[in-house]
Parts: structure tokens; C-alpha cells; sequence
């Protein structure tokens, strides 16, 4: 009886590739938190204002994820969204709130704002489901099938 060969050996690159699957980057971790925020994090009967916060305070939160986030992280963050329709940010200015609509003197007054409004807008809940299911569970193996979908 002759011997059978032996199985030739996959290097570990090799095997990470076979099972890859899309994993969410830091930025589009910081965008599902905006979002959490806009979507499900609101009080009751403030949903036509949103979701109110200082921004130093969304930064604690933030930091428990990446310790080393900075502000500008964060409202860039913001600003991608608002300007693929996903949230409405609005800020404080003379007279009252002003939504941000992407202008430079919106720049330049939502960048020093100290608080800001997040709420849903018409592309939310679809980016939201999108970056949800990049989320890594502790414990959990992604399935290689669905994060290609």
C-alpha cells in the first residue's frame, strides 16, 4: 500500500483571504455612532429637533472606542453624512439654529460650534443597516457569504 500525500500547507495569508470579509474602518465606525445617535438615541418628543449634544460629550463616548479621537474627526464625520443626505446637523448661530447645507460660512461656523443637533434624514436608516452589518462581535465569526452582499 502505497502512502498518501501529504496535504500541502496553506500559508496564513492564504487562509485570511479565503474567509475575508469587509470590516468596518474607524470612520465608518464614528458614522454609525452619529447615526445610533440620530436614529434611536433622541428623547421622546424631541424627534423634530434630534439628537442635541455637546460635542466634547460626543467625544466621551467616542473615546471609549478610540481613545485618541479628536474633534475634527468627529465633525468631519458629521459633515460626510449631511452631505450624503444620511443626517441633518444644525448648529447654533445668530438667531437661533441653522442647518448645515455644506456652504463655506457653514464650514466655518459649524467647525467652532460647541453643540450640535443630529437628526435622521432620508438616507439614515439605509447607511445605518449598511454599516451595521460591518460591525465585528466579539466571539462571532462573521459569515464570509453575507459580508460580500
Amino acid at each position: 500500500m502505497t502512502p498518501r500525500p501529504l496535504p500541502r500547507l496553506i500559508s496564513r495569508e492564504r487562509l485570511d483571504s479565503l474567509y475575508s470579509f469587509h470590516m468596518m474602518s474607524r470612520r465608518q465606525r464614528i458614522e454609525f455612532e452619529i447615526l445610533d445617535c440620530a436614529l434611536n438615541r433622541v428623547p421622546e418628543g424631541h424627534h423634530s429637533e434630534g439628537y442635541s449634544t455637546a460635542v466634547i460629550v460626543f467625544l466621551k463616548r467616542l473615546r471609549l472606542l478610540f481613545p485618541d479621537v479628536e474633534t475634527r474627526e468627529f465633525k468631519e464625520a458629521c459633515k460626510g453624512l449631511a452631505l450624503q443626505n444620511a443626517i441633518q446637523i444644525s448648529f447654533p448661530s445668530t438667531g437661533g439654529y441653522r442647518t448645515y447645507r455644506g456652504g463655506v460660512n457653514d464650514d466655518v461656523e459649524f467647525f467652532d460650534a460647541k453643540v450640535v443637533r443630529l437628526k435622521s434624514a432620508s438616507g439614515s436608516h439605509g447607511y445605518f443597516r449598511e454599516l451595521g452589518a460591518l460591525i465585528e462581535v466579539p466571539g462571532l465569526k462573521p459569515d464570509p457569504a453575507k459580508a460580500k452582499q
